[in-house]
């Protein structure tokens, strides 16, 4: 009988039948459903952990560098070939030398309603959930891979959802694309951090402790020094003044939350005391109806 590992590395001897564009590949939906199930069956480890143990074999198997990405949805496997570019063919190396008109066109051609927006965010929380997962990497880990990461992404948006077919042509875009969400991604991703952060999550903690002012060993015993979180006024953040901001952003976060709450009730107590005089209103009509008809018979009946 195959053991799980072989069972498991059955859907990795032949990547290529995966190879989709020459620089992705994308395991299906019903073939990574079944490549999960040896998780759910044997549950020997974290489902972070499992996806990192797919990641090398993959890495292995095509001799993935350093720049390629492997990433997983909530139904495919996507492995991402970093698309290189020289620099004597490069031209302009923001967009690869494509020009500005061109790439203008691609995007009112395939993105006229701007929806890559959300494809790329919807994309994004699966990013952070494992290739840029603060739980798994050190700022310093982060800030090697998080630029590759979100090029890969973009090109795989790029290549996914346009028939462009030029190397240079789909690198420009992808950059082009990237530099107008480059900063809502890390606001994006900073978010995610400080919500944990602000729940006392220990890795969240331990994230943002590599940002002080002082030097850093991590668990490999490599001394590490970050850049300083600064205000726009060029101040160091340190822990306390982090977390201080954080407990007053949550206060107010709550109180707004308080706030949108009661007036919520007090909207659905008009409401029902609209219906309530909407139905003694109707009653109030019935009742002079009903007089209406009695004083008429009271008045035949006098007649008589």
């Amino acid at each position: 009988m195959e053991s799980n590992e072989d069972e498991l590395d059955k859907y990795f001897y032949n990547l290529d039948r995966y190879k989709s564009h020459d620089f992705l590949y994308k395991i299906d939906a019903q073939d990574y459903d079944e490549i999960m199930a040896h998780f759910d069956a044997t549950k020997s480890m974290k489902k972070y952990l499992f996806k990192d143990k797919i990641r090398k074999k993959i890495t292995k198997i095509l001799t993935l560098d350093k720049l390629d990405s492997v990433f997983f949805t909530d139904r495919e496997i996507y492995i991402k070939n970093f698309i290189k570019i020289s620099e004597k063919d490069g031209g302009d190396r923001r967009a690869c030398g494509v020009e500005p008109a061109l790439l203008e066109e691609y995007k009112n051609r395939y993105f006229f309603d701007n929806s890559w927006k959300n494809h790329t965010f919807e994309f994004l929380k699966f990013v952070i959930e494992d290739a840029l997962n603060f739980r798994k990497l050190n700022p310093y880990e982060f800030k090697k891979i998080f630029i590759s990461v979100f090029i890969n992404m973009m090109e795989l948006i790029v290549i996914e959802k346009t028939v462009i077919e030029e190397e240079k042509s789909i690198k420009g875009f992808s950059l082009y694309l990237l530099r107008e969400m480059f900063d809502e991604f890390l606001l994006y991703i900073s978010e995610d951090v400080l919500f944990h952060f602000s729940n006392q999550d220990k890795k969240a903690i331990a994230f943002i402790s590599f940002f002080n002012v002082n030097e850093t060993i991590d668990s490999n015993g490599i001394k590490y020094k970050a850049n300083p979180i600064l205000d726009a006024e060029q101040h160091a953040w340190n822990m306390t003044t982090i977390r201080s901001t954080m407990l007053q952003y949550k206060h107010a976060k709550q109180d707004t939350y308080n706030k949108k709450s009661a007036l919520s009730n007090q909207k659905k107590k008009f409401k029902e005391y609209s219906l309530e005089l909407k139905v003694l209103e109707r009653l109030n009509v019935e009742k002079s109806l009903a007089l209406s008809e009695i004083e008429i018979k009271s008045n035949q009946t006098k007649k008589i």
